[in-house]
């Protein structure tokens, strides 16, 4: 028997419960929406030894990374990179953050035998 995702979460191809994340935040966003969102990427090269980046999300879960994307901080405002550099940069710190905070939590839940 296959669970619903929670509310706002989109559907993965296997079971994910991510109930134990509730509660959590990651630049004051819910830490199940973010981990939700960003499994959801794909990578795809696209041309010029670029790449490119997608995802079909919920709009709950598209929000709040959009939202987190907007609290990273600019490390250096006299850098000249473009703005799709800087939402590249600022994905990459999200990502790193929540999953951060993935690792933390599981190491601080698990037993060890």
């Amino acid at each position: 028997m296959t669970r619903s995702p929670a509310p706002g979460l989109t559907p993965h191809r296997t079971p994910l419960d991510l109930s134990p994340l509730d509660g959590i935040t990651v630049l004051d966003e819910p830490l199940p929406l973010l981990w939700s969102a960003l499994l959801r990427l794909q990578i795809e090269p696209s041309r010029d030894g670029m790449a490119e980046v997608s995802a079909t999300v919920t709009s709950e879960e598209g929000s709040a990374l959009e939202r987190a994307m907007a609290r990273v901080e600019d490390e250096d405002a006299e850098d000249v990179r473009s703005e799709g550099q800087w939402d590249g940069d600022r994905l990459v710190a999200v990502a790193h953050r929540v999953a951060q905070a993935v690792e933390d939590f599981w190491r601080t839940h698990s037993q060890v035998e």
